[in-house]
C-alpha cells in the first residue's frame, strides 16, 4: 500500500511554518528587511502570517488590509509581503491559479526593491503551486532559477533548498536515484552551514525515497537519523514527521505495536502545533494500523479523524484515500450501505480530480495564452513608442539641420554681400585715382608743354647798362612776366609756405649761401624739388633771382 504523502514533504521542503514558534520564525525571516514606519502595516502582516495555516480565509483578509495600507505610504517593500502572504492564503485554500498570480506580483515587486531573499521567496512558491498542480517542467524551472539565484549570491542554504525541490520534482517523475543524489547534495550543504533543521529535512527526504522503493532498512535507519537530530537540536516541527514516517515503514514491516507508538506521539507532536496536514496524515496511518490489526471501528473513527483535518485544508488527495478506507473498514464490519456510499464518493472524487486537474490544464494553458498576448501587446506598444521616438528625433535632427542651413546661408550672403560692397568701393577708388591720375597728366602735359613753347634764354644786359632794351628783348621779358604768373599759380599756397620755411632755415641755420658749390639745383634737391619751383619761390618771395641772392 502506497502512502500519498508528497504533499506533507512539500510543505516542509519549502518551510512553510506549521506552529506558533515556527509562525514567529517566519515573520522575522520574511520582514527581517522591512524598515517603515507604518506600524499598522507591519501588525497586519503578522496576522497575515500566523493566521496562514489556521485560518488561510483570515491570512488573506489581514494580508489584503496590509497591501491597502503599504499602498498609502507607498511602502514597495511591505506591499510585496504583503503579496506574497496573499498567495500563500490562496495557496493554502487550493486555488492554485490565484496563488501564481500573487507570487509572481510579489516577486516583480521583490525584484523592484532589489531584495534577493524575497525574490527567492516567490520563486520557491511559484515552483511549489506548480509542483501542486503536477506541472513539473514549470515547477523545475522555478527551482533552477532559485538554484541559479542561490548560486549568484553565493548562498549555500538558498542553493540546499532549492536541491532539495529539485530532488522532490525528479521523485514525483519516478527518477528516484537522480532524486537521491539531490537530496544529499542538499545534506552535505547543510552540514557545511551547520544547518541541523535543514539537514534533518534531507534525511527525511532520503527516507522517502527509499520507503517508495521498499527499501524500508535505510528508509528507517533515514528516519531515525533525522528523529534523533530533531530531539538533541529541539526542533519540534519536524519530529512528528520522522516520527509518523517511522511508523508507517514499521507497518510494512509487520510491528504495528511499535507502529502505533511512533504514530500516536506524532499525533501529540502535531497537535501541540495545530498543524493540520500532519494530523490529516497521522490518523490516516492510524486508522491503516487498525485495519492491520482489525480493529475496524476504531479504523473508521480514526480515518473519519483524518478526514475532519483535510477537509479543514481542503487536502483532497488525503479525502479520497479516507474514503477508500472507510469503505473497506465499513464492509468489514458489515455496513455494506455505508461500504459503497464511501466508495461511491472516492470515484466521485476521483473524477472530480481528474476534472479539477483537467480544469486547472485548460487555466494554465490559458493563463499562458493570456501573458503570451499580454507580453505580445506590451512588445507591440514598445515597438510603436519606439518608431514614434525615431519619427521625432529624426524631425528634431531635420529641424536642426534646416536651421542651421538656414543660419550658414545668413552667414554666408552676409559675407558675400559685405565682400561685394567692399569691391564696389575699392573699384570706385580706383576709378576715381584713374581719373584723378588722368586729370593730374593732363595737367602736367599741358604745363610742360606750355613751358617748353613759351620759355627762352633771357638777354642778359649788364647792370650799369643804360641801354634801352630793344623791342625783341622787351618781347623776352613779357613773356617771362607771364609765364612767372602762371608758375606763381602752380604752387599750392600751403606747400609754398612750408618751402619757404624751409629755404629760410637753409639760408639762417645752414648758412648755405656761403657754400662754393652751392647753386639753384642743390638748393631744389634740399627742398625736395625741382629747380624750376625753387627758382620761382626765390623771385616770388625775395624779390630776385638766385645770382642776385
Amino acid at each position: 500500500m502506497k502512502r500519498k504523502i508528497h504533499i506533507v514533504f512539500l510543505f516542509m521542503v519549502f518551510g512553510f511554518v506549521v506552529n506558533a514558534q515556527e509562525v514567529r520564525y517566519e515573520i522575522d525571516s520574511l520582514l527581517h528587511l522591512y524598515n517603515g514606519n507604518n506600524r499598522t502595516t507591519r501588525i497586519l502582516l503578522q496576522l497575515g502570517s500566523t493566521f496562514s495555516i489556521r485560518n488561510a480565509d483570515s491570512a488573506f483578509m489581514f494580508s489584503e488590509m496590509a497591501y491597502a495600507e503599504a499602498i498609502k505610504t507607498n511602502d514597495v517593500k511591505s506591499m510585496a509581503e504583503a503579496t506574497f502572504y496573499s498567495g500563500y492564503a490562496k495557496y493554502i485554500l487550493n486555488r492554485t491559479d490565484s496563488s501564481l498570480i500573487y507570487f509572481a506580483e510579489a516577486e516583480k515587486l521583490f525584484t523592484s526593491q532589489k531584495d534577493t531573499f524575497g525574490i527567492v521567496k516567490s520563486v520557491e512558491k511559484i515552483g511549489s503551486v506548480y509542483y501542486s498542480q503536477a506541472n513539473y517542467t514549470k515547477s523545475a524551472e522555478a527551482f533552477m532559477q532559485e538554484l541559479k539565484l542561490g548560486e549568484e549570491s553565493d548562498n549555500m542554504e538558498v542553493q540546499a533548498s532549492a536541491l532539495n525541490n529539485l530532488a522532490l520534482i525528479y521523485q514525483s517523475d519516478n527518477d528516484l536515484e537522480t532524486a537521491i543524489v539531490q537530496y544529499r547534495r542538499a545534506l552535505d550543504l547543510f552540514e557545511k552551514l551547520g544547518n541541523m533543521r535543514g539537514k534533518a529535512l534531507s534525511l527525511v527526504n532520503i527516507g522517502e525515497v527509499h520507503k517508495i522503493q521498499k527499501n524500508f532498512t535505510e528508509a528507517i535507519n533515514n528516519y531515525r537519523a533525522a528523529e534523533r537530530l530533531c530531539i538533541e537540536f529541539d526542533i519540534k516541527d519536524i519530529l512528528p514527521y520522522c516520527q509518523t514516517n517511522i511508523g508507517e515503514v514499521l507497518i510494512h514491516s509487520g510491528d504495528e505495536l511499535n507502529a502505533e507508538k511512533n504514530v500516536l506521539a506524532a499525533i501529540k507532536g502535531f497537535t501541540e502545533q495545530n498543524n493540520h496536514i500532519g494530523l490529516a496524515e497521522s490518523y490516516n496511518n492510524l486508522g491503516e494500523i487498525d485495519l492491520s490489526r482489525k480493529r475496524y471501528a476504531d479504523a473508521v473513527k480514526n480515518f473519519e479523524q483524518s478526514n475532519k483535518y483535510a477537509q479543514k485544508i481542503a487536502y483532497s488527495a488525503n479525502i479520497k484515500e479516507n474514503y477508500k478506507f472507510l469503505a473497506v473498514a465499513h464492509e468489514k464490519l458489515g455496513n455494506f450501505r455505508q461500504a459503497y456510499d464511501f466508495q461511491k464518493r472516492a470515484s466521485t472524487l476521483q473524477d472530480s480530480l481528474s476534472e479539477l486537474k483537467n480544469a486547472q490544464i485548460i487555466n494554465q494553458l490559458k493563463l499562458n495564452y493570456e501573458s503570451e498576448k499580454k507580453d505580445r501587446k506590451i512588445e507591440l506598444q514598445e515597438i510603436t513608442i519606439e518608431k514614434q521616438s525615431n519619427r521625432l528625433v529624426l524631425l528634431l535632427v531635420t529641424v536642426i539641420l534646416f536651421v542651421v542651413f538656414i543660419v550658414v546661408v545668413f552667414i554666408l550672403n552676409r559675407t558675400k554681400t559685405s565682400a561685394y560692397k567692399k569691391l564696389v568701393r575699392k573699384n570706385l577708388e580706383i576709378i576715381k585715382s584713374e581719373e584723378e591720375l588722368k586729370v593730374a597728366q593732363k595737367q602736367l602735359n599741358m604745363l610742360v608743354s606750355e613751358s617748353n613753347k613759351h620759355i627762352v634764354t633771357p638777354i642778359l644786359m649788364p647792370e650799369d647798362s643804360n641801354l634801352n632794351p630793344l623791342p625783341e628783348q622787351i618781347l623776352v621779358t613779357e613773356v617771362l612776366d607771364e609765364h612767372k604768373e602762371e608758375r606763381r599759380q602752380i604752387i599750392p599756397e600751403a606747400e609754398k609756405e612750408l618751402f619757404l620755411k624751409e629755404m629760410e632755415r637753409l639760408i639762417n641755420e645752414q648758412k648755405i649761401f656761403l657754400q662754393k658749390d652751392i647753386s639753384i639745383n642743390k638748393i631744389a634737391e634740399l627742398l625736395q624739388t625741382n629747380s624750376l619751383y625753387t627758382s620761382h619761390l626765390i623771385n616770388t618771395h625775395f624779390g630776385m633771382n638766385f645770382n642776385n641772392v
